[in-house]
């Protein structure tokens, strides 16, 4: 049976064929082996990345990896792994992180697991405990799982490998040593530099320099002054080049101060037929046959010692060690069979206590809404599923839909509520459409909404899901067709397996402002520094001062919006969107009700009693919308529009908001801002077909 695997890469190194980091070098191999054997490979991982099977980028960290940065990175790690688990059904999700913890899903996943690629004490110690709430643990080899804590609970060891057959030494070593790791204190680079200058032989040193202050720090005060012509570093290396210095190697220098786990440039090393000199730290004594396949040595003065006694090793003994030990499809081969152990246990848990939640279940039921009366009934249970609800977005919230009903409802209601008991869980706010005698099936602020949904209780979502679309499918006579869209790609519908035809209609490009603190840290700088100057001059000049709409004067700010949108879509000779009186209509009284609700984020730029520019959005679940602006076209130079977009970026970042979102539509303007783009799809089905696929 195919799996669906998650694998989750550390937020600040990229993974694939270039990974500098072990833990990122074991990820790519089992993204590359899952895809081969015919699996579905996902991964989530920093820009830069290359996957063989589908990557969900997070943004890359920048050159300075602080506090701020950091605490950024888990917040957009975790709302990314959210995102993935609620569109597409996943039967094993894998951390590899060292700070796995900080960006566990909530809820969490029925099947995952960590490996613990780094010294367990490195690790909170909270995470000892996770198995107990269903996150295994797997350790890389013996010496390592000896060393966690006594309660521990490890449910395997899966020792690392490596691709021995990627790797070949050279018929002619040439005269340098080698060392590839990560640039930091405890990989001893500094020692190596030490022992290469008392053994008086050269030396090759190759890694990356991240972008954290100690590791910056020590590369600059601990290495750099003790380079020469006879020792080097060569910065990073890709495959090609990593293999061909270790090929050319005489031997690898391996000073580490940590108490190493694996160790896989050592592996590639005796697949190199290249010898290992190593301190007798950790896992190392594991990985290498002393006197044989090379030495361990306990100070500065044995590798020195060891440098001189290179030639008693039989670099064919090496290759020959790799090639038994340390084969990457062994490795490969063990995680997928505990893969399908643990999705196997899942689905058995699963199976064993889920409830039958078809339509007909004792405790739930389903009632079909056909008109606005009955919307306007429900509207105290709507609002509260709203709060609790997947899919909860300002456009399937009762205060934007029952006005949508009063001003546009022309067409008849198809609702579909769910209750338990008399508690209302999932809501389908629907209506058919008569389109040249085709009767469809579309959500309720099809045209004016740009994101639609169902709700559905967090709890058993995708079942719940699951009887709300047999609700809906038990009268096909009352529509032909169903078209639902713009759906997010995190909808409950996505991740149910409903049969109907998904397809990718249009974008809405984002920002991400998680932790961000200001306007400088999140958008780009040439176009932040303009924003500010044009804002100065604004105020300065013009005497511009910005006020916020009320629930009382909101209705107000409606009607100058309107009139502003309208001047300066008049230059293209369109009418603007607001132009149409039952739309303008609508958000004179939709927008002071999300001003009770505090979901209003409606700002102008006033000259006097005159309306120079006003923005319209709203905020709901962490994320600002950004739905309309417009303003008077004779201060266009002053870039009147930008400076709001910049204020409301700010007051969505004082607000605790994640993303800023300008919504549906892939206009340029949007990209220099730095937004990245979120799909929208549309589901697709015939009513007859569906009907079939329900029973």
């Amino acid at each position: 049976m195919a799996l669906t695997v998650l694998n989750v890469a550390f937020p600040f190194a990229p993974v694939g064929p270039a990974a500098v980091g072990g833990a990122e070098q074991i990820l790519t191999a089992l993204d590359a082996g899952l895809t081969r054997r015919g699996h579905r490979s996902l991964v989530i991982a920093c820009e830069g990345s290359q996957v063989q099977g589908t990557l969900f980028a997070t943004p890359a960290p920048g050159e300075r990896i602080d506090r701020r940065a950091t605490e950024r990175a888990w917040a957009l790690h975790r709302l990314a792994i959210e995102e993935v688990l609620r569109s597409t059904r996943v039967d094993v999700v894998h951390f590899h992180g060292l700070d796995f913890h900080a960006y566990l899903p909530d809820p969490l996943p029925p099947a995952a697991l960590a490996t613990l690629h780094l010294p367990p004490g490195w690790y909170d110690d909270a995470i000892f405990a996770l198995p107990e709430r269903g996150v295994e643990l797997v350790c890389v080899s013996d010496t390592q799982r000896a060393s966690c804590p006594a309660h521990a609970r490890i449910v395997a060891t899966i020792p690392n490998g490596v691709a021995v057959e990627a790797f070949h030494g050279a018929v002619r070593r040439l005269g340098f040593v080698a060392m590839l790791a990560r640039v930091c204190p405890e990989k001893g680079f500094h020692l190596a530099l030490e022992a290469a200058r008392r053994a008086d032989v050269p030396l090759l040193m190759a890694g990356r320099v991240f972008g954290y202050p100690a590791h910056q720090r020590y590369f600059d005060e601990e290495i750099a002054p003790r380079l020469d012509r006879r020792r080097r570093f060569i910065g990073p290396v890709g495959p090609r080049a990593r293999r061909r210095l270790l090929g050319l190697a005489r031997a690898l220098l391996v000073p580490s101060l940590a108490p190493e786990t694996s160790s896989l440039v050592t592996m590639e090393a005796l697949a190199s037929g290249t010898p290992v000199i190593a301190f007798r730290h950790g896992a190392l004594p594991e990985l290498i046959d002393h006197g044989v396949t090379g030495f361990l040595v306990d100070d500065l003065d044995g590798m020195v010692e060891a440098l001189s006694r290179i030639d008693e090793i039989d670099p064919k003994l090496c290759r020959a060690h790799a090639r038994l030990r340390f084969s990457v499809e062994a490795m490969i081969a063990r995680y997928l069979v505990l893969y399908a152990q643990l999705a196997e246990r899942a689905r058995t848990a699963a199976a064993r206590v889920a409830p039958s939640l078809s339509p007909g279940s004792v405790g739930l039921r389903a009632e079909r809404v056909d008109d606005r009366a009955g919307l306007q009934k429900l509207e105290p249970q709507w609002r509260a599923l709203w709060r609790r609800a997947l899919g909860a977005t300002p456009f399937n919230h009762p205060d934007w839909l029952i006005p949508w009903c009063v001003h546009f409802g022309r067409r008849a209601v198809n609702a579909v509520a769910l209750f338990r008991g008399d508690t209302l869980v999932a809501l389908a706010p629907l209506e058919v459409w008569n389109e040249g005698g085709v009767r469809v099936l579309k959500f309720l602020g099809a045209g004016i909404s740009d994101a639609l949904d169902v709700l559905v209780d967090g709890d058993d979502a995708a079942a719940l899901t699951r009887a709300l679309w047999a609700a809906l499918m038990d009268d096909k006579s009352r529509f032909d067709l169903c078209e639902l869209s713009p759906v997010p790609a995190d909808s409950p519908l996505r991740s149910a397996a409903l049969p109907a035809r998904w397809t990718r209609c249009e974008v809405s490009p984002q920002l991400h402002i998680v932790g961000g603190r200001s306007l400088e840290e999140v958008v780009p700088r040439p176009l932040c520094t303009a924003v500010r100057y044009n804002a100065r001059r604004l105020q300065r000049e013009a005497g511009v001062r910005f006020e916020s709409a009320t629930e009382d004067t909101a209705p107000k700010f409606v009607e100058a919006l309107a009139a502003l949108h309208r001047a300066r879509w008049a230059r293209r000779g369109e009418p603007g969107v607001l132009a149409d009186p039952p739309v303008a209509a609508f958000h004179r009284e939709v927008a002071p009700r999300f001003a009770r609700l505090g979901m209003l984020r409606m700002e102008a730029l006033r000259v006097d009693q005159a309306f120079v520019g006003v923005l319209y959005a709203f905020s709901a679940r962490r994320r600002c919308h950004y739905y309309l602006s417009g303003f008077d076209p004779t201060w266009e130079r002053r870039s009147p529009g930008s400076v709001l977009i910049g204020r409301a970026i700010e007051w969505a970042m004082a607000a605790g908001d994640q993303f800023f979102d300008f919504l549906r539509g892939a206009e340029p303007y949007k990209y220099r801002w730095g937004a990245t783009d979120r799909p929208l799809w549309q589901c697709a089905f015939e009513a007859a077909v569906a009907q079939g696929a329900a029973r």
